[in-house]
């Protein structure tokens, strides 16, 4: 999502606040390892979340990795590594759960690969626009 940004933990600890204070001695919120907050100018700090840091950072080894994640997010995150646009073309596909390991590929590739894991047909409508829909 445009302006938000989100501070992921694997070791260590990590202050995060929204609020700017040059002495930095008022943080917000201390997270620790397997913990995630998003930070937005219109929302500020979100609720600190679990997750598995490893399956949100698996990124820098040219993976992507879902436990459970809605469609919807997985399709945000391959936009946003991949070349073109993948849009979601039936409402009813955008919370189904993607448990899945996509290696980073090219762009016919990672829609395969969703095709064949969640029964879902892929239509090309430019050379830059996917839709996904239901599979017949």
């Amino acid at each position: 999502e445009a302006g938000v940004s989100t501070v992921t933990v694997l070791e260590g600890v990590v202050a995060v606040s929204d609020q700017p204070d040059k002495n930095a001695t008022s943080w917000r919120v201390r997270l620790t390892p397997d913990q995630q907050v998003s930070l937005s100018k219109a929302a500020g700090l979100g609720a600190v979340q679990a997750v598995r840091a490893a399956n949100a950072l698996s990124w820098r080894d040219h993976k992507l990795v879902y436990d459970g994640a809605p469609l919807e997010e997985v399709i945000a995150d391959l936009n946003r590594y991949l070349d073109g646009e993948i849009r979601i073309g039936d409402p009813a596909l955008a919370q189904v759960r993607v448990v899945a390991i996509l290696e980073m590929q090219d762009r016919d590739a990672m829609i395969k690969a969703i095709e064949s894991a969640l029964s879902v047909k892929a239509a090309r409508i430019s050379k830059k626009v996917t839709l996904l829909f239901p599979a017949p």
